[in-house]
């Protein structure tokens, strides 16, 4: 194994991870983890005004779930097909 392809490993993993790292980050942002996601401009007729404190309704919660889910899918679909 010659030092090209020991660089190119470690790039491979250090880029995976970062991938990784960046779609969790946004799936989580999208499905409403850690709320405080929707920012609002402050006028009250905008939908999502002044809802940032609020619980998450029963439909918003199975929607975060459901997205979760779909993720873990995700990546659990692209580690098989890396595998292949």
């Amino acid at each position: 194994m010659n030092a090209n392809q020991i660089i190119n490993m470690i790039m491979r993993v250090f880029l995976h991870r970062i991938v990784s790292f960046g779609i969790d980050k946004g799936v989580n942002s999208l499905s409403g983890v850690g709320r405080g996601t929707r920012k609002s401009s402050g006028r009250p007729d905008e939908p999502g005004a002044g809802d940032e404190g609020r619980e998450p309704t029963q439909a918003e919660r199975r929607q975060q779930r459901q997205a979760r889910k779909m993720a873990r899918q995700a990546r659990q679909m692209s580690r098989l097909t890396r595998k292949l």
